[in-house]
């Protein structure tokens, strides 16, 4: 007798679980990985990571072993060259891109 008990209880408990999971995407959270940003903004891998380490890339996230851009924050990035610009060498690339999405 315990036994139908039991397993009358799991057939309630498993009803009561919802069976699927919905998940919401926003086209404007589609971030970018750091080889497409590079590609996207015309610049080398080299080149990001340098800027990285004088402070002057995107805020980037980490999720898991992955490295990612949000569209945010690489908009704020274009911004933020053109108020500190950038080195000599990647100044061109930079304004080339402004000039591109202007028109």
């Amino acid at each position: 007798m315990p036994r139908k008990s039991v397993q009358v209880q799991a057939e309630q408990t498993a009803t009561a679980v919802p069976r699927t999971i919905q998940i919401i995407r926003s086209e404007d959270t589609s971030a970018i990985n750091v080889q497409e940003f590079c590609a996207r903004n015309k610049i080398g891998e080299s080149s990001y990571f340098y800027l990285k380490a004088i402070g002057h890339a995107p805020k980037s996230t980490r999720v898991g072993r992955r490295v990612i851009i949000f569209p945010q924050d690489e908009a704020a990035w274009r911004q933020s060259i053109q108020d500190n610009p950038l080195p000599t060498s990647l100044r061109r690339a930079a304004e080339a891109i402004t000039k591109r999405e202007a028109a």
